[in-house]
């Protein structure tokens, strides 16, 4: 048979191949990836007269585009390649466990709040769901609530700090997320530099952080502690300034009434 042209179509994984002449077409697949059709050694042809492409066109591009989706990349993602810790630094000023709890006194009026924490739970982030990522690890990721009296409910995320953005994705950089109640604006509290530092500043509305060796709240010595605290208010946050211990959790906040509130008492498990 005189085969008056050639033409091939190249897929990521096969490779379709026609010859044309004057009374037939005839095409080829070429591929070691179609699953459960053929053995990878074998491949697949077709020979039609002019006659049977008449009466057949619709159903053979039909199973044309059948086999041409068979080339497609049909590798699934079902697991994380590798995990990432959260820093213990991180986990020593901001994980608590259920049933904690924070007494706080404001120290003109002298009344009394409370905070504490519930519902704490561990649900690892895997970009690849998020951004469509391959190859990339799960990052270790917490979420509670805090209720106050006065305060209301704060929404708690801790974990890894990414965007869709892919190259923004990186091991080292983790954040404290914070939404307040009936609210659906987030405010990235704490965000760390490398893997055991914190930023000097927040990533939005222009908070400024100092790590402090030590302080005092209602008369009492504190250790190593971050101190947050924005120029004017925050309107996504529910403090001014607010002060975190080592291990110990919140030991002093101003709330945006400029009311400030010194811990009088804890119980915490971390």
């Amino acid at each position: 048979m005189l085969l008056s042209s050639i033409n091939r179509l190249n897929f990521p994984f096969c490779t379709v191949v026609f010859y044309c002449s004057t009374q037939s077409l005839q095409f080829l697949i070429f591929s070691p990836n179609l699953p459960n059709l053929i053995p990878a050694s074998i491949n697949i042809g077709f020979v039609l007269n002019v006659s049977m492409l008449k009466k057949y066109s619709y159903f053979l591009l039909l199973i044309f585009f059948l086999f041409a989706e068979s080339c497609k990349d049909t590798k699934k993602i079902s697991s994380c390649m590798g995990y990432v810790e959260m820093p213990k630094m991180f986990k020593d000023y901001f994980l608590f466990q259920d049933s904690s709890y924070w007494v706080y006194k404001d120290s003109i009026s002298g009344d009394i709040d409370s905070i504490y924490l519930q519902e704490m739970r561990k649900e690892d982030l895997w970009p690849y769901k998020v951004v469509g990522t391959k190859d990339c690890p799960c990052y270790e990721s917490y979420y509670y609530n805090l209720y106050s009296y006065n305060q209301g409910t704060q929404r708690v995320k801790l974990q890894s700090y990414f965007s869709k953005t892919p190259i923004d994705l990186t091991k080292e950089n983790f954040v404290y997320n914070i939404t307040l109640a009936n609210s659906n604006k987030m405010e990235d509290r704490f965000v760390t530099i490398g893997y055991d530092s914190i930023s000097p500043e927040t990533p939005v509305f222009g908070g400024y952080i100092d790590k402090l060796d030590s302080f005092k709240a209602n008369g009492n010595s504190f250790g190593e502690t971050l101190r947050l605290h924005y120029p004017s208010i925050n309107p996504n946050d529910w403090v001014r300034e607010i002060y975190y211990t080592r291990n110990i959790g919140i030991t002093k906040y101003r709330d945006n009434y400029n009311h400030v509130w010194e811990i009088v008492k804890y119980k915490v498990k971390q």
